[in-house]
């Protein structure tokens, strides 16, 4: 018995070889040009494509500049403005309202400036935090240089060590101004 599983070790070694020289020689052959026939007097060969040709790619830092001055859709402002308006917490109660600053007219910067002070003014014993989702971006009205928007929320209240969040539907109705190219948020009215 100990020949006959020599003989069986032997012959999956060489089985084991003869499959790894295949599989390499399928990796390493030249491949052949494809050719279609067309018609019977003309043979048109594909080639493959160069891969490796110089692609002209903007370098990332001009990249960036360009997604920076590109303007925003109505809609898409409308529904970043509202998560994040809507998304805050006590340990950093008005930072949402902070980085929304760049999306707002210089009416509503003034306005939200006393709500920062409110918030920053008191701390919290209890933790609270709100996380609001855009469900939906409804125009009610548009021209060239104003629209009223209506964005359906979903809002999840955090409070204290709770793990799971208290979670409300609520509508903010957003007046936008057009300034330039880019939309901005005039005045803002949770519903």
């Amino acid at each position: 018995m100990d020949t006959r599983r020599r003989i069986i070790i032997a012959v999956l070694i060489v089985a084991t070889l003869v499959v790894a020289a295949l599989f390499i020689w399928l990796l390493l052959r030249p491949r052949p040009q494809a050719v279609v026939q067309t018609n019977a007097n003309a043979n048109i060969s594909l080639t493959p494509i160069n891969t490796n040709a110089n692609v002209n790619v903007p370098p990332l830092n001009q990249r960036i500049q360009t997604n920076k001055t590109y303007p925003l859709g109505l809609k898409q402002v409308a529904a970043s403005f509202a998560e994040r308006y809507g998304s805050y917490s006590t340990d950093e109660p008005a930072k949402n309202l902070e980085e929304l600053a760049p999306l707002m007219t210089l009416k509503l910067q003034q306005q939200t400036a006393q709500a920062i002070a409110d918030r920053t003014s008191t701390p919290a014993i209890v933790f609270s935090g709100y996380n609001t989702r855009a469900l939906s971006v409804e125009i009610i009205s548009q021209s060239d240089l104003a629209a009223q928007v209506t964005v359906q929320t979903q809002r999840a209240r955090y409070v204290g060590a709770a793990v799971t969040p208290q979670l409300s539907y609520a509508d903010l109705s957003l007046k936008l101004v057009k300034i330039g190219q880019e939309w901005r948020v005039d005045s803002a009215e949770w519903k």
